[in-house]
């Protein structure tokens, strides 16, 4: 007489967030930022090419900006970190959108936090 194993089961959800009023652990994922709304992505610097010559409101009118994006000592494009938010995010979400096992961020910082515990 033969019995049939049954497969292992993988919990992705936390069983407590099947009960309804139970708790549901919420996380910042380090790799998920969003831009606010009517924020930039990069900090802006004047254009030396237009200082003086426009104004900001005449240039807007034209169809052009007086500002640039701001570069650091190696050329590249400084974020503008004060208009990104991290929203509150469930694990799970986490787990089945943004975490790569490749990735250096999620092997340092969000590996613990995402996926053991």
């Amino acid at each position: 007489m033969t019995t049939a194993v049954e497969p292992k089961k993988v919990l992705t959800v936390s069983p407590y967030a099947r009960i309804p009023g139970g708790y549901l652990r919420r996380i910042k994922c380090a790799r998920h930022y969003i831009l606010k709304q009517g924020g930039t992505p990069f900090v802006m610097e004047p254009d030396p090419r237009w200082y003086g010559k426009f104004s900001e409101k005449t240039a807007n009118e034209v169809g052009f900006s007086t500002l640039r994006r701001k570069k650091d000592k190696y050329g590249q494009w400084i974020q503008n970190f004060k208009d990104y938010y991290q929203p509150i995010i469930s694990p799970h979400l986490a787990r089945e959108r943004w975490y790569d096992p490749v990735n250096h961020i999620c092997q340092k910082q969000c590996k613990r936090q995402c996926i053991l515990k």
